[in-house]
């Protein structure tokens, strides 16, 4: 390791301390100076080189993005020494975790097994397989989330297996393959997380002796599962880990996921909660990533405050609200040109000086809806250079405006929620493009191989869809009840029933994104034919047609340019703004080509 001014260094990572050591390499816990956060760093041993592993574990874990397995931020190399940077977890191993506890409760095992057999399972989606899944692998971190790292022996499905490597691993986690030839692949993996589910369940490994021999000779016969037979409690779950233990690979589960969907069952039936939980701990896994960049904490006591202090059962004062708003000087010059613009309908002819004097003017619930979008918006557009992202908030803000007019045509109280309602409706896809843009690329990505929807490529990658994202940060935010209603209908877009005021606002949030997706499309008559389908779908609950469809676009996008400079959006440089300017200027074309047949055959 080289030296700077005192400090061990690994590469541009400072060193911290010595994590620990194994076969392959040393493991250190380090700070990432240009990010501003602790990493683990693994320097690889010099006698492993030449095998090749360490490319290929950085190049395989690379492949893998799911919150139960550690990941991978970039590949170095220190003199002739390469070296792997991961994501530092806090926490204790498995093992030690066990150790300490002896046992868990079936409720507690089922509850890590679970999240491990998911990450097991998505490593197996994409075609790699670890080979030495074991409790030392698996870190438990300070909220109970299991994390399987260490794919030092892994490889990718269909690439040759050294015969040499069938003897590498952790010896009481070996499969009857590894000691007779056979192929090792995903059923090997299914081996060794039923021989960890035991572990979790028991106390102890299945397989003991004080000699290799002894050890060898337990994993190759019959397992010996009486530990877990004649309990009511148990016994379910000895069933399932016997499925994963049989000595012929092809009678075992065919992947992690059929394991895990066994689990599952036996769950049900042993009256154990499965996927609300397990959706439930992804969720936090994702707000906990969101909390460690340095500026979320910061947007959410904003807005949580702001919410806060603006509810219908709240009885803070004008003085209270004023000075969390204050707190943030972009939003109170935004608030004041907003309040002293033709926003709100030029509502008074003196200028608003200060942010208690809008607030007054204004009313809590209009203070709200405004303080909201210009926060959200001016945050996720000021920091970096994500063009998506920018473009994704433009959107959002004529989705904003669409919904906010057609509520004021219908005459719906409350018009500047709907505003707010179109413009947060997409929220948990926009805190990924900023806060995981590489997870949103593997989205993008997995619709297009796979040819399946956002939701459920969503669900693939990171293990929840966009609305359960979205709506976990709008409950954290304090945003009200039909907002987060909104964030979390129909992520298909379609029409929900209801005649109820909230039940338009769903629907108008919706129709209104919809709409904003079309501009874009492969040729106008593609945007048109969905555009004339999406207001059929909608005719039940939102008449209109595609003609009035097309004037509120034109109101929308000529509103947006009114506002851009104070909203901090660029129309010039939007590509969406641009698309949606070609489809209406085409429009505009089709319908001028039309008239004088239309007056011809009156």
């Amino acid at each position: 390791m080289s030296k700077t001014t005192g400090a061990q260094k690994i590469g541009r990572f400072e060193v911290i301390r010595r994590i620990g050591a194994g076969g392959q390499g040393t493991v250190f816990q380090a700070r990432d100076p240009e990010l501003e956060r602790s990493v683990a760093i693994k320097l690889i041993h010099s006698d492993q080189i030449a095998a090749d592993r360490p490319p290929l574990e950085g190049q395989l874990m690379a492949r893998l993005r799911h919150p139960n397995i550690v990941s991978v931020f970039e590949i170095g190399v220190l003199g002739s020494l390469p070296y792997l940077v991961f994501e530092y977890v806090e926490g204790v191993t498995l093992k030690t975790f066990i150790s300490r506890r002896q046992r868990a409760s079936v409720e507690d095992a089922c509850a890590l097994m679970m999240p491990i057999l998911a990450g097991a399972a998505h490593a197996h989606e994409q075609g790699i397989v670890h080979l030495d899944l074991t409790p030392g692998n698996i870190l438990i971190d300070r909220d109970r989330v299991p994390r399987i790292m260490d794919f030092g022996l892994a490889r990718a499905l269909g690439q040759p297996q050294p015969l040499a490597e069938h003897t590498i691993g952790s010896l009481r986690y070996m499969s009857p393959e590894h000691f007779g030839g056979g192929e090792l692949g995903v059923h090997t993996d299914v081996f060794a997380l039923s021989l960890v589910f035991f572990e979790l369940l028991t106390g102890r490994p299945l397989a003991s002796g004080n000699s290799s021999e002894a050890i060898i000779q337990q994993l190759l016969g019959t397992p010996d599962l009486s530990a877990l037979a004649g309990d009511r409690e148990l016994e379910p779950f000895g069933r399932v880990i016997g499925g994963g233990l049989e000595r012929d690979p092809g009678a075992r589960y065919t992947d992690a996921a059929a394991l895990r969907a066994a689990l599952g069952e036996a769950m049900k039936s042993a009256g154990l909660e499965t996927a609300d939980n397990e959706a439930h701990a992804t969720v936090e896994f994702f707000l906990r990533r969101m909390q460690r960049k340095k500026d979320f904490p910061g947007l959410s006591r904003s807005l949580a405050d702001i919410n806060r202090l603006t509810a219908e059962d709240s009885n803070a004062s004008n003085e209270q609200l004023s000075n969390v708003i204050l707190r943030d000087y972009a939003l109170t010059k935004k608030l004041l040109q907003l309040a002293n613009s033709a926003f709100y309908g030029g509502s008074t002819s003196r200028e608003v000086p200060n942010v208690s004097q809008a607030i007054r003017l204004l009313g809590f619930e209009q203070i709200r809806m405004t303080a909201n979008s210009l926060c959200y918006a001016n945050h996720l557009q000021s920091q970096g250079k994500n063009t998506r992202l920018k473009d994704a908030i433009t959107r959002s803000f004529v989705s904003g405006l669409i919904a906010r007019h057609l509520a004021r045509q219908a005459k719906l109280p409350g018009a500047e929620e709907a505003f707010i309602a179109g413009m947060f409706r997409n929220i948990g896809e926009h805190l990924t493009l900023y806060y995981f843009p590489e997870e949103h690329a593997d989205i993008e990505a997995c619709m297009s191989e796979q040819q399946i929807g956002m939701p459920a490529a969503a669900r693939r990658v990171l293990g929840i869809t966009f609305a359960e994202l979205g709506g976990s940060v709008a409950r954290a935010w304090k945003l009200p009840g039909p907002i987060l209603e909104v964030i979390e209908a129909s992520p298909d877009g379609s029409p929900l029933p209801g005649a109820e005021p909230e039940d338009v606002l769903r629907n108008l949030a919706v129709f209104a994104n919809e709409l904003c997706a079309i501009p874009g499309m492969e040729d106008m008559a593609q945007q048109d034919e969905t555009l004339r389908t999406l207001c059929s779908s909608f005719d039940s609950v939102l008449p209109i047609d595609e003609a009035a469809t097309h004037r509120v676009l034109e109101s929308a996008l000529e509103k947006l340019r009114q506002f851009a400079p104070i909203l901090g959006i660029s129309p010039g440089r939007s590509d969406f703004c641009r698309d949606l300017e070609q489809w209406l200027a085409w429009w505009r074309g089709e319908a001028q080509a039309e008239a004088p047949a239309h007056a011809s055959s009156a």
